[in-house]
């Protein structure tokens, strides 16, 4: 008998499926309706195109990984911090591209601090959610940082930095924000001695911005290139 999985961050029945791409981040990107010339298309990393109803379809989500408690409630402030940013490059692009510059107190007032740890709690639970996608395991200490509501810091087994797509700029022009939403494909790496992976690279964006990412079950230290207020680009 298959056992049933569990939440990766509490430990209970994993009854939740966390979205690869927050749904408000595609409605911001395609609209509400994905029809007709509107259409949105799931490409996989073999090449297979399917056509998706809306930003809550299945084909957008991870495999159960996460109970509904942790999904909703507990992550929430991460959620909020994630759609606050995306909000505001959205309404900003053109000044934040031409200052070459990303200040996370214009993005989010005088708790900025408080803000972009909530921030970067959002993309370790989206990273979390493919480590556990490949079979890989989600260390206490990942648990702890998310729990702490003193983590102002990188996140333990995890470095990651952010950048702009200048290529994609380039391609698309000033409406590079709608290109959509994307992850690359991921790299992986396993124990020397037993093969055993312990470890991968990739990277998710929308649009211009891109968090490139490093989890290494192995290297307890983690590491962010965005400390402090501004956020080279």
């Amino acid at each position: 008998m298959n056992e049933l999985p569990t939440c990766w961050w509490c430990g209970n029945h994993a009854n939740s499926r966390e979205h690869k791409f927050k749904a408000s981040e595609l409605r911001a990107s395609h609209g509400i309706a994905w029809q007709g010339d509107s259409a949105v298309v799931h490409g996989t990393f073999e090449g297979a195109q399917q056509v998706v109803r809306g930003p809550k379809a299945d084909e957008l989500k991870w495999a159960p990984s996460m109970c509904q408690d942790c999904n909703n409630r507990r992550s929430q402030p991460f959620d909020r911090a994630y759609d606050q940013l995306l909000g505001f490059i959205q309404t900003n692009e053109d000044i934040v591209l031409e200052a070459n510059e990303l200040s996370f107190q214009d993005v989010f007032g005088n708790d900025w601090r408080n803000a972009r740890a909530n921030l970067v709690k959002y993309w370790v639970k989206h990273i979390c959610c493919r480590a556990v996608d490949m079979g890989l395991a989600v260390p206490q200490a990942i648990c702890d940082f998310l729990d702490s509501t003193h983590a102002i810091g990188e996140p333990p087994h995890i470095r990651m930095g952010v950048s702009v797509n200048q290529a994609l700029i380039d391609m698309v022009g000033g409406d590079a924000l709608h290109f959509g939403s994307y992850f690359s494909d991921a790299q992986g790496w396993g124990d020397r001695e037993t093969g055993e992976l312990i470890g991968f690279d990739a990277a998710v964006g929308w649009g211009w911005l891109t968090l490139s990412y490093e989890y290494r079950l192995t290297e307890p230290l983690g590491a962010t290139t965005f400390p402090g207020v501004e956020l080279p680009l």
